[in-house]
Formats: C-alpha cells, sequence, structure tokens
C-alpha cells in the first residue's frame, strides 16, 4: 500500500500487482499468379501488445494499463521482367492503432516532477506505400533501390499527458495546454525513406579465379519530429556509403567507408519529459575499414 514519502513521492509497502492478459492474433493472406513473373497479394494482420503495470502509480485505477493493438492490411505485387534483369515490388498498407500506451504524468502525486506512469491514451492511424526496385543491365552492373511513403498520426481524442500535465509546460500556441495531440505526426518517424545501390562485379584478370568489386549505396530520410507535440525535429539527411573488395574462393577482403562525405547530422533526440530536456546524439562522421572474411 502506498504511503506518504519525502518531497511528495510514494513510498509502497507490500504492494502485490497482478492480473491476466490474453490475446487474438490472426493472420490472413492471399496470393495470385497473374503470370509466371507476376504475383498479386493481401494480408491482414493483427498485433498486440500486453497490458502491464504501473507499480508507481498514486491512483488505484492507474496502476493497471490494458492492451495496445493494431490492424495493419496490405495490398501489393510483385514483378519481374525482361528475363529477370528488371524487378519492380511495390506494397501499399494501412494500419490501424489503438489503445496506445503512451507515457503520462502520475495524477494525484503531488511531487513536481513524478515518475512518469503508461495509459492507454489514444488511437494512431498510419498509411503509405513502398516500393523495391532492381535493375541489372549487364552481367557485370546492377542498381537497387527503395521508396518508402508514411503518412502516421495520432487519431482524434488522443493525449500525452507528460504536456498536458500541472503546473503547464504547454500555453495553448507552441502545444495544447491539455495535451491533445489530435492530427500531429507521430515521433521518430519520417514520411520519406529512400535507398539507391549500384554495384560494379568483375573478374580480376590475374590467371586466378579473383573476383573485385565496387559498391556504393545513398540513403535518404526527411525529418523526424522528436516529441508527441512536433515542437522539435531531426532535419531530414542523406548519407553516403562506399566499399570495395576482392573475393576469392577461401576469402573475401573488403575495404569500406561509411559516411564517406562526413556529413554531420543529428541520429536521434532524447526528450527528458515533464522537465522538456533534450538530449541529441550525433550521428558517426566518416569511417574507414577493412573486413577479411575466410573460408575453409
Amino acid at each position: 500500500l502506498p504511503t506518504a514519502g519525502t518531497a511528495g513521492l510514494n513510498n509502497f509497502v507490500g504492494l502485490a500487482l497482478e492480473d491476466k492478459f490474453t490475446a487474438f492474433t490472426p493472420r490472413i493472406t492471399f496470393d495470385y499468379n497473374v503470370t509466371d513473373d507476376s504475383l498479386l497479394f493481401a494480408s491482414a494482420a493483427r498485433g498486440v501488445k500486453s497490458g502491464g503495470f504501473n507499480a508507481t502509480a498514486t491512483l488505484v485505477e492507474n496502476r493497471r494499463y490494458g492492451d495496445d493493438k493494431n490492424w495493419t492490411y496490405e495490398i501489393g505485387s510483385k514483378n519481374t521482367f525482361n528475363d529477370g534483369r528488371v524487378r519492380l515490388n511495390g506494397t501499399l498498407f494501412m494500419i490501424r492503432w489503438t489503445d496506445v500506451q503512451i507515457f503520462a504524468q502520475d495524477t494525484g502525486n503531488p511531487a513536481p516532477l513524478p515518475i512518469s506512469i503508461v495509459r492507454n491514451l489514444g488511437d494512431v492511424n498510419s498509411s503509405g506505400v513502398e516500393l523495391e526496385a532492381a535493375y541489372v543491365p549487364t552481367d557485370n552492373l546492377n542498381f537497387s533501390g527503395t521508396l518508402y511513403y508514411g503518412d502516421a498520426h495520432y487519431a482524434k481524442g488522443t493525449s500525452d499527458l507528460r504536456w498536458g500535465r500541472v503546473p503547464a509546460v504547454c500555453d495553448d500556441v507552441v502545444c495544447k495546454r491539455n495535451g491533445d495531440i489530435s492530427g500531429l505526426q507521430t515521433e521518430r518517424q519520417s514520411k520519406w525513406q529512400g535507398t539507391v545501390s549500384a554495384e560494379w562485379q568483375d573478374e580480376l584478370n590475374m590467371g586466378n579465379d579473383l573476383q573485385y568489386y565496387l559498391r556504393s549505396d545513398v540513403s535518404y530520410q526527411s525529418k523526424q519530429f522528436n516529441d508527441a507535440v512536433n515542437i522539435s525535429w531531426i532535419p531530414g539527411r542523406t548519407l553516403v556509403n562506399a566499399s570495395l573488395g576482392i573475393q576469392g574462393e577461401q576469402f573475401d577482403v573488403q575495404l569500406w567507408s561509411r559516411n564517406l562525405f562526413d556529413k554531420k547530422y543529428v541520429a536521434s533526440v532524447l526528450v527528458g519529459v515533464p522537465n522538456t530536456q533534450y538530449n541529441s546524439y550525433l550521428g558517426e562522421r566518416r569511417t574507414f575499414g577493412v573486413t577479411l572474411k575466410a573460408r575453409y
């Protein structure tokens, strides 16, 4: 049972919490071969993140939170053309995420900065498209790429009560005082992502079975919001990796570089709420290395 502690914190003595969480997670898939080189597919699947307990919650009704559930729907096509030298795949998806587990202020706790608890505070709707392509113009050269667009936003009536708290940290101008995040983009998600790769392979004419390869990879992601109220974000970035290697029957030597052009960027941000502290973590600068693999 909770007892009064120092600075408005609670001490818990003899507290035991237990419950039973059950879930049904079906998956339905459908495939249809239009031709030997073209496939249509559709699927529907339900996912569940189990509920749990807030052992530090002041109010009895907040010491348990329920399951976090979603239905994911996909429809798409997989295709090859030109005797397998061209591949094009595409998927449309829609996700309906309900009873999302969101951190909240511990209601009733008089501490200035009480430990946050988890509550089921709303829904998320997400939809978008994923594309994948590959092209092999010659036996030595190949190209590949991916493209993703996804719009994930909080549904009407969803709240983040780390921001809608007392004392207030929002002013109804920069963010809603009551913590309402309806229609805002979910944090740590880029709307646009893409990759492009190119590789050249050929024999190393030295009287043996050695091969060499050159490869370059370019990746892009658009900006990401760091918080549910969308007041801070990481800018979009483009990074380039490259590698050069020699392969034999029993070994593989690769010289590689990550972030070849030494891009300065923020990789992630940790948001401390309710004290609204932002901790930024920089991405890896240009890095070189050598990898040796042996087979025997």
